[in-house]
């Protein structure tokens, strides 16, 4: 939300004394007050709900990473071993 400084906000104040008269000021400020808190707390739920469903898609996406981590690991130990072997087999049968 953008910043409001003092200048904006007595120039809004001068505005609304002009137009509205002192009798309704009042009344319309704590309608923009209500309108504000209205927006930001708007903002903080649609934020919170981003968040909420951020994790959701990605809580089962890095649940599928691991685990394909882990297979892949698990695929390469199985294939290390056999290929040293096949390695020193080929290389005795060259020896001879």
């Amino acid at each position: 939300m953008p910043d409001i400084g003092l200048f904006e906000l007595l120039l809004i104040g001068l505005l609304g004394f002009v137009v509205l008269g002192p009798e309704r000021i009042p009344e319309f400020f704590r309608q923009i007050a209500t309108m504000v808190r209205t927006v930001r707390q708007w903002f903080y739920q649609a934020k919170e709900q981003i968040e909420i469903e951020k994790m959701l898609i990605t809580a089962p996406i890095d649940e599928t990473k691991k685990s394909v981590d882990q297979a892949v690991a698990s695929i390469q130990e199985t294939v290390r071993p056999a290929d040293s072997t096949a390695t020193n087999t080929e290389q005795r049968s060259h020896d001879h």
